[in-house]
């Protein structure tokens, strides 16, 4: 009688097959994780920007909602929101009241918030006042990055009042370049209207 003999293991092909398919499985995960994480940087990119236009807007609302207007001198008043307009951004200056009075509309209590758009195409944010005859600032600071030039016709940062009426638009708009391989650039406007409060 023959002996029979058992062995236990793999063969060599079955072990070339298993790590074939372990290779395989490898790639698509991998891939999977890569597809996922350009995903999260995307939308991480928006939330970001829509955050940073969110709170820029709601900056330069309340600015506006805090311009002083002395209204214990006849009418008209004079406009405490000053625009420059310019070809691709505004220049804004709007005159408010330092004290808790804003009403009070003497030389060392108003202060001018300043909102411009630099080299860098941020929109920056600047205040100055007079105490005392001399003259202090605070700023500039950025409050949004990538503020988006000219497109369309339309300016990156823009304030415009509607005529007649104390009503102020506000609108920015962002530009974010997204790393994904295909050069994107993703566009995201916020438009809003502010009154001033008198």
């Amino acid at each position: 009688m023959k002996s029979v003999r058992t062995q236990s293991g793999f063969t060599l092909i079955e072990v070339a097959i298993a790590c074939a398919v372990a290779s395989v499985l490898i790639l698509l995960v991998g891939s999977l994780f890569k597809k996922s994480t350009e995903g999260l940087e995307y939308l991480t990119s928006i939330g970001q920007a829509e955050l940073q236009m969110r709170r820029a807007i709601d900056r330069i609302v309340e600015d506006i909602q805090q311009a002083a207007i002395d209204t214990s001198v006849p009418g008209p008043y004079p406009d405490p929101v000053t625009i420059a307009a310019g070809a691709s951004h505004d220049t804004v200056a709007i005159q408010r009241a330092r004290g808790a009075d804003p009403t009070v509309n003497a030389a060392e209590n108003i202060e001018t918030v300043t909102y411009s758009v630099n080299a860098a195409s941020e929109l920056v944010r600047s205040i100055a006042w007079q105490q005392a005859g001399v003259l202090y600032s605070d700023g500039p600071r950025v409050i949004a990055r990538h503020v988006d030039g000219l497109a369309g016709g339309q300016k990156g940062f823009a304030i415009t009042r509607v005529v007649g009426t104390s009503l102020y638009t506000v609108s920015l708009r962002v530009a974010i370049d997204l790393n994904d391989g295909t050069h994107t650039q993703l566009k995201r406007e916020y438009r809003t209207t502010a009154r001033i409060r008198v």
